[in-house]
């Protein structure tokens, strides 16, 4: 190990000063608070100058004023705005009642995500669950995703559909999810009430342990369809069904059938509501109710209206 070389710099040993006090640490300069801002004076409001009221001339509202706004589902529909005390005197607007087909749509559209469209199909019968294929002579059959509940409408109207079910809340009644299905021409149109769609829909509805329909016929009596003419009510009693049917026409570009239904054998306890949705009025709707009605199928929960 080579010898260790000194340093040129001698180290001088610290000298202690004897009772030297130890110098207190210097305070921090204060730093001066701020100066608050000075506030600024509210402004003066103007002096409000009356106006001197001028009768508007009363515009008759349009067609497309007069439809119905889309609100979410569940939500209350606002009262018209009031009128003001300037303005002539008129008739109040009841609040408008959206039909019930929007809501019913929208919550089926919100259980299948999307109204798919239906394929083509030369088989006879029912392609299962959702496929909505099977054409015959009396139309197409279309089942919903879980294939208890069965359609048959004109093939013209099987154009899409939506399966993923309902709630009967939609109507006033008890909350629940039960099967439901929607098949029309274009079934992003069925909430609006001025297009010319044509279409289906149907919803199974839980009549209880007594099998009691009286809840559903009195929910479906007491919707209300403003803009169109005081509906007409029919008993049906036909095919599997019994129940009431009521029409409404003179509707913005439809006419709009609702049936409540129970089924004329003792089954499980299950009724149907159903919308049928025209785009023309007349003879060749009322026969398309009655097919519908007719070719309804809803198979107990659990079980397929698919045929062996």
């Amino acid at each position: 190990m080579p010898p260790e070389v000194p340093s040129s710099e001698a180290a001088v040993p610290a000298t202690p000063v004897p009772d030297t006090p130890v110098p207190a640490p210097v305070p921090p300069t204060p730093v001066p608070a701020p100066v608050p801002p000075t506030p600024v004076p509210a402004p003066v409001p103007p002096t409000p100058v009356p106006a001197t009221p001028v009768p508007p001339t009363p515009v008759p509202a349009s067609p497309a004023q007069a439809a119905a706004t889309p609100v979410p589902p569940g939500a209350p529909v606002p009262p018209d705005s009031p009128v003001p005390a300037e303005a002539p005197a008129r008739r109040r607007r009841r609040p408008r009642r959206l039909l019930v087909t929007l809501t019913v749509l929208a919550l089926a559209l919100a259980a299948a995500g999307t109204a798919l469209a239906l394929r083509e199909s030369g088989g006879k019968g029912g392609d299962g669950p959702g496929s909505g294929s099977g054409e015959s002579a009396a139309g197409r059959r279309v089942a919903d995703a879980t294939g208890e509940l069965r359609l048959t409408v004109p093939a013209a109207w099987a154009r899409e559909y939506a399966d993923g079910g309902w709630d009967p809340a939609a109507i006033g009644l008890p909350a629940a999810k039960e099967p439901g299905l929607t098949v029309a021409t274009k079934v992003a149109d069925w909430s609006d009430p001025d297009s010319g769609v044509d279409g289906v829909f149907a919803g199974a509805v839980d009549l209880g342990a007594k099998r009691d329909a009286a809840p559903l016929t009195a929910a479906v009596e007491a919707l209300r369809h403003d803009g169109c003419r005081k509906p007409s009510e029919e008993e049906w009693d036909a095919g599997e069904w019994k129940g009431v049917v009521r029409t409404w026409t003179g509707c913005s570009r439809h006419r709009l059938a609702e049936a409540a239904l129970a089924p004329r054998k003792d089954g499980d306890g299950r009724g149907a509501y159903v919308q049928i949705r025209c785009a023309r009025d007349g003879s060749d709707c009322e026969e398309t109710t009655k097919k519908v009605l007719s070719g309804l199928e809803l198979a107990p929960a659990g079980k397929s209206t698919e045929r062996p």
